[in-house]
């Protein structure tokens, strides 16, 4: 007799002889460890970026402006012209005869064209305390700016020994003073103009202060030319 439905029928799948709870139990441990994995990759965090120091910049140097004091009053008496200064350049010279501006009895000019002081106020050597002390010892000096000048003149003032730049001043104590005279009617400051002493020129008036006894140049210069010059001065 043949069992052939009866074989098919008494054989069993492998996996139904696990019981039933066990299988339940490992299906949740691959779902949680699935889970578990997932949630691992969700809240993974990102790397932080590396902070890079940027350098700060390096501030420029602000310009501070340097204040030079002003003239001041001598506080003692100046010591005697000193005897042997440093050789002056030979002038050129133009003379002139009575009757020119203001002079009656005729002038000689020194300097170079367009710059001239005339022969009473040229200094070689200056004595700026005859009568005796005084706060304000300076050195008044005629200019003749000419013939047909068109240009500002500037004068400056040193002491050879020192390199101290002296000041112009008007009145004592001075109410204007520069240590650069500019000779030019347009431009105020311790310049006097006096005006037109002869046609093509023009006359200036000036106070140098020289709080000590020194050699010192003078510097005249313009737009295409200069001058030198060196005198001694003193009490």
């Amino acid at each position: 007799m043949r069992r052939t439905g009866i074989g098919r029928l008494g054989r069993r799948d492998a996996s139904s002889n696990v019981p039933r709870s066990l299988r339940l139990c490992a299906l949740c441990l691959a779902l949680l460890m699935l889970l578990v994995a997932a949630c691992t990759s969700a809240t993974k965090v990102p790397p932080k970026p590396t902070a890079t120091a940027t350098p700060s910049p390096t501030p420029s140097p602000t310009a501070t402006a340097t204040l030079v004091p002003g003239p001041r009053p001598v506080s003692q008496p100046l010591g005697a012209p000193p005897s042997s200064c440093p050789a002056s350049p030979q002038p050129q010279t133009m003379s002139f005869p009575n009757g020119f501006g203001s002079y009656d009895n005729g002038v000689r000019f020194f300097g170079k064209d367009i710059v001239w002081i005339p022969q009473p106020s040229f200094p070689t050597v200056a004595h700026l305390e005859p009568h005796g002390y005084t706060q304000w010892p300076a050195l008044a000096i005629v200019w003749e700016v000419g013939p047909d000048a068109m240009d500002a003149v500037s004068v400056r003032v040193t002491n050879t020994q020192t390199g101290t730049v002296l000041w112009w001043i008007h009145d004592a104590p001075p109410d204007l003073s520069s240590q650069t005279l500019v000779l030019d009617a347009d431009t105020p400051g311790p310049a006097m103009y006096n005006g037109v002493p002869e046609k093509s020129w023009q006359e200036f008036t000036s106070s140098l202060l020289i709080p000590q006894s020194g050699c010192y140049e003078m510097d005249a210069t313009w737009d295409g030319g200069s001058w030198q010059m060196v005198f001694a001065a003193g009490a």
